[in-house]
């Protein structure tokens, strides 16, 4: 875990700078090797690229219409939302009407969920499992589709009338369940992954367990479920079979509270990553709800965000977020204790 008295050094200047950047404060230009917290405290969070392009990650582009009717056509984001890695080279961004597809092993940039039987809308949530499924939440289908590697549909969740609005999704792999977050019935739905109807937490309103539009929802090694209460100003945690565990935040303009907290994820240590659009940052909180530290801020710079929304972490602790209106998705690294240990060249870096 960070150990928390690392921070306290930085912690005033931290709140300082969200404050600013939430009352429209100067943009911050990011140095050569950007990283949280600055020297010379130990770095925790390092930026490692903006991509926007194929090029920007080395590949090559490849789209289904290539594939099908032998074109290739330049490749620009419509509307970036939903990001996850499956920690094998491919990372996938929901944009409106497909899910985009990097794929570093192939070299390749490539799209599905354009036509047929898989034809997306307005896919939002993503998830992938430890067998290579990817699960998109699209809240004009009103569904959750199951897609294999190759982009063909293996099953759809939720019926007429079932989901109103799902916008997020998460899979357990333990214990074979699926669940997802539907913003208008204000609550998540747990099914497995055969498609049955397991277990509902929640409905609309302010009392512990309650949602007020929920926006995204995460799991951590435990299979303890969290949720971004988005209407609510919070983050609340579940466990694995939906019983409440614990709330923390509230609305405000400082350091660990939230306006519009979109995006949420775990890394392997249980920290707790919070994206917020109106702060245009990620803040970091342990498991008790207390503030670490956060990255990002408002810009155009390469690290920074001009409308941030879904975030996500793979099991290396890379850290993926998307900047909306900046048509680009940011890459970061968490600096485990374990990444140090296997990256030696970092602590190295970081000692010059």
């Amino acid at each position: 875990m960070i150990p928390y008295k690392r921070f306290t050094v930085v912690l005033g200047a931290v709140l300082l700078a969200m404050s600013a950047a939430a009352c429209g404060g100067p943009q911050v230009k990011p140095q050569t090797e950007l990283v949280w917290p600055l020297p010379p405290d130990q770095p925790r969070v390092r930026f490692v690229q903006t991509t926007s392009k194929p090029g920007d990650l080395g590949l090559g582009q490849g789209s289904l219409s290539e594939a099908i009717f032998g074109e290739e056509t330049e490749f620009n984001f419509r509307k970036p939302f939903g990001v996850v890695s499956d920690g094998e080279g491919r990372i996938f961004v929901s944009d409106i009407g497909r899910v985009v597809v990097f794929d570093q092993v192939r070299k390749k940039l490539y799209e599905f969920g354009t036509i047929g039987q898989g034809q997306l809308r307005v896919p939002m949530g993503l998830a992938v499992s430890s067998d290579g499924t990817l699960f998109v939440a699209d809240i004009t289908l009103d569904k959750v589709l199951a897609f294999d590697r190759k982009g063909n549909v293996l099953m759809t969740y939720g019926h007429p009338g079932d989901l109103t609005n799902p916008v997020g999704v998460a899979v357990d792999d333990a214990r074979k369940r699926l669940y997802v977050v539907d913003s208008k019935k204000h609550c998540v739905k747990a099914y497995s992954r055969s498609g049955e109807s397991l277990f509902t937490i929640g409905q609309r309103g302010k009392e512990e367990g309650a949602f007020n539009f929920p926006s995204a929802i995460a799991l951590d090694r435990e299979g303890d479920i969290y949720v971004a209460d988005m209407g609510n100003f919070r983050v609340q945690i579940f466990d694995s079979n939906g019983k409440f565990i614990r709330a923390f935040g509230q609305v405000g303009s400082g350091g660990g509270t939230f306006n519009r907290p979109k995006g949420i994820a775990v890394d392997s240590e249980g920290h707790i990553y919070v994206s917020d659009s109106s702060f245009n940052n990620i803040q970091i909180f342990d498991k008790k709800g207390q503030l670490l530290l956060f990255f990002g801020g408002t810009g155009s710079d390469p690290g920074f965000f001009t409308l941030i929304e879904g975030i996500a972490i793979d099991k290396n602790d890379r850290i993926y977020a998307v900047d909306q209106l900046g048509y680009r998705l940011n890459v970061y690294q968490y600096l485990s204790e374990q990444y140090r240990k296997t990256h030696p060249e970092a602590a190295s870096a970081e000692a010059k």
